[in-house]
């Protein structure tokens, strides 16, 4: 009770003020002389006061936090409402203080930021935050501390205990993230040292592939594993060029000074003059075994690449996907985003598609990253978004394709070649009704071509029939992708038949406007080819079992060099399908090899 009595003796003190004011107030607008206040007898003061605050009387009488709240909620425009705030903000701090939680503190301060209260709040608030990041004993508490309070008085020992701490949890953390946080942090002290040489190591023992490699040394170019990560990139460097047959380059490479520190490297080197040898060697027996021996040559190849003829250009950059040449990569990304005709297009994504394929994961990734460290790979747009986007995809590097992918899209005028390579993605990943509506765009996109090719001059008549050659393709890609998606159990079942429907119907529009065309074409130039027969002239099947049948007969003839012919083929060779044909025959040739070194 006598707290009670000295609360409410406060409360008049202010409340007397308040007639105060309200008298101040009378004086400037009132034109009649003003009586000062202090001339009034306190009897007429507290009259005066009861008579125009019987709302906040009542809520002074009971003095607790739930009656001035109440008083508040309904009284916003009287002069006792600031009253009624303060004395709320003292009751509401006191009973944070019985409380003493740091969520008790919080609140107040959110409630009353600018209260008298608020500032020994604050400092009591603080004290309870560092209590708890010592009682917590982490370095990420106490540096979570020191961020909220870089200036406070706990701060020196706050950095002492996290030296502590941190020191001890640094020399054993693998959290990349953490590491590199309490480098910035501890930039010019000791800690800062530790955890930077430590970041060091987990990021280059973490490194696998050929963009950790890089991105180490850029990270740390005077890094304590900077020898091993060049060495690292050198070995793939080498693996590269032996699968691309440029002996001269490897050899080079390999009298480097780090070349010695690369994996077997004896063995690796013996390796490479062998198999140098064998693909050198003239021979016919030699020659059959060999991808590039029935192609067409690259003066006759280079030829068919600037045919007038569109499906010759196309059959041209098809049969790169068999030429495991260093600078095919870069042409077929440039006939990507370069060619006029999808067709054409569609085949240096399908040669490109095989080649790395033909690959192993560690070196295609290398031919992307070698490229990066080329160009920036930041803002890119449309063609060259595109060209980025299928490395990363052919290279396994599927988050950083689906955002290129995403900004070489252009809703109102979809590349069909990203829409067909859509297709096969989302339905690989179960997408079905995603890889549906690309599937019906693709086939809109065959439409849209046949509207328009419209009326043709005698002079468009090939170039027109080739437009359409590409839209047939892609219509046909459309709509069989569409039969298999409608036995999926997909979102929206309902709309895949329709989709199907409508571009069965696109697919015949195609159909019937090419062969009037193509009609056309035949009566101006008989032996033109046409559409049907797009695609290589040779046999894949055939040119398999040519190659089997040769690798077949060197294995009876000199085993040692068909054993390290058919370990190439199994490691880099473009024509893949080969690769289940010999696998029979690579066990036999290892089997007697094993049995020759226990004699």
């Amino acid at each position: 009770m006598p707290k009670k009595r000295n609360g409410q003796t406060g409360f008049i003190q202010k409340n007397i003020r308040l007639l105060l004011f309200r008298g101040q107030k009378l004086r400037k607008n009132a034109s009649t002389p003003f009586v000062h206040t202090f001339h009034l007898a306190p009897g007429v003061v507290l009259l005066a006061l009861l008579a125009c605050q019987s709302g906040f009387d009542k809520a002074q009488r009971a003095d607790n936090i739930a009656a001035y709240q109440e008083y508040l909620r309904s009284n916003q425009e009287e002069e006792s409402v600031l009253l009624a705030q303060e004395r709320l903000a003292e009751l509401e701090f006191k009973q944070a203080k019985e409380l003493h939680s740091i969520l008790g503190y919080k609140r107040f301060l959110e409630k009353f930021p600018n209260a008298p209260e608020a500032k020994p709040a604050a400092v009591l608030l603080e004290n309870l935050r560092f209590e708890s990041a010592i009682t917590e004993g982490t370095p990420h508490a106490l540096r979570r501390f020191l961020k909220e309070y870089p200036e406070g008085p706990h701060r020196a020992e706050a950095m002492e205990r996290l030296a502590q701490t941190e020191q001890t949890e640094l020399e054993h953390s693998d959290d990349l993230t953490r590491l590199g946080d309490a480098a910035q942090f501890y930039a010019d002290k000791p800690l800062g040292a530790l955890a930077n040489d430590r970041l060091d190591e987990v990021r280059f023992q973490n490194a696998k592939t050929a963009g950790d490699y890089f991105e180490y040394l850029s990270q740390f170019p005077a890094g304590k594993y900077r020898d091993d990560a060049r060495v690292a990139l050198l070995s793939l460097e080498w693996d590269s060029l032996l699968a691309f047959s440029q002996w001269q380059e490897a050899e080079r490479l390999s009298k480097q000074p780090l070349a010695n520190r690369m994996a077997d490297v004896e063995m690796r080197l013996k390796k490479f003059r062998q198999l140098k040898a064998l693909l050198e060697n003239k021979s016919p027996e030699f020659l059959k075994t060999q991808m590039g021996f029935s192609l067409h040559s690259p003066e006759e190849l280079e030829a068919a690449l600037k045919a007038a003829d569109i499906l010759l250009r196309a059959e041209a950059v098809q049969e790169l996907g068999f030429r495991m040449e260093a600078s095919v990569v870069d042409d077929l990304l440039g006939i990507v985003g370069a060619s006029r005709n999808v067709l054409v297009r569609q085949r240096a994504f399908e040669s490109l598609q095989r080649l790395f394929q033909a690959l192993p994961g560690a070196l295609a990734n290398y031919q992307v990253a070698k490229r990066e460290q080329q160009q920036a790979v930041k803002e890119l747009e449309g063609s060259e978004a595109l060209k980025w986007a299928i490395l990363y995809d052919l290279s396994g590097q599927h988050a950083k394709a689906a955002l290129l992918y995403s900004k070489a899209y252009a809703p109102e005028l979809p590349d069909p070649i990203l829409l067909r390579r859509w297709i096969t993605l989302r339905k690989e990943q179960k997408r079905y009704y995603s890889s549906a509506v690309a599937a019906r765009q693709l086939a809109w996109w065959a439409e849209r071509t046949v509207d328009d090719i419209g009326p043709i001059r005698d002079t468009e008549v090939l170039f027109a029939a080739r437009e359409l050659c590409a839209a047939l393709d892609m219509a046909e890609f459309a709509v069989a992708a569409l039969e298999v998606l409608a036995k999926e159990n997909t979102d929206f079942p309902e709309d895949i038949p329709v989709f199907l429907q409508k571009a069965q119907g696109n697919l015949r529009l195609v159909q019937a406007r090419l062969q009037d065309v193509e009609l056309a074409l035949l009566e101006q130039e008989p032996q033109a080819r046409r559409c049907e027969s797009r695609g290589l002239s040779w046999s894949m099947e055939a040119k398999v079992q040519e190659r089997k049948k040769a690798f077949e007969k060197l294995a009876k003839q000199k085993p040692a060099a068909a054993k390290l012919l058919i370990q190439r083929v199994m490691e880099t060779d473009p024509l893949v399908e080969l690769r289940a044909e010999l696998q029979s025959l690579q066990a036999t040739l290892n089997q007697k090899t094993d049995v020759s070194k226990t004699r």
